[in-house]
């Protein structure tokens, strides 16, 4: 009879250490995604700027003054 109960306890504590497993998986292909991403990102810019094609942002000219608020006229 004492054996049974030692299975039943084993069998949750795996599954737990199976979805912890599982989870530290998804980070660590999510950290490698992201290192991919980026270092094509960086092959991208070094490219651009070895070709000289390196854009600069231009400023935002305001041309017209943005309207004041009129104040409403408090009712007493």
């Amino acid at each position: 009879m004492a054996e049974p109960v030692i299975k039943e306890e084993k069998a949750p504590e795996k599954k737990a250490a199976v979805t912890k497993k599982s989870k530290t998986k998804k980070q660590i292909a999510k950290k490698k995604q992201a290192a991919k991403k980026k270092a094509k990102l960086a092959a991208k810019t070094k490219k651009k700027n070895e070709l000289g094609l390196k854009t600069k942002k231009k400023a935002k000219v305001a041309t017209k003054k943005p309207a004041k608020k009129k104040k409403s006229a408090k009712k007493v």
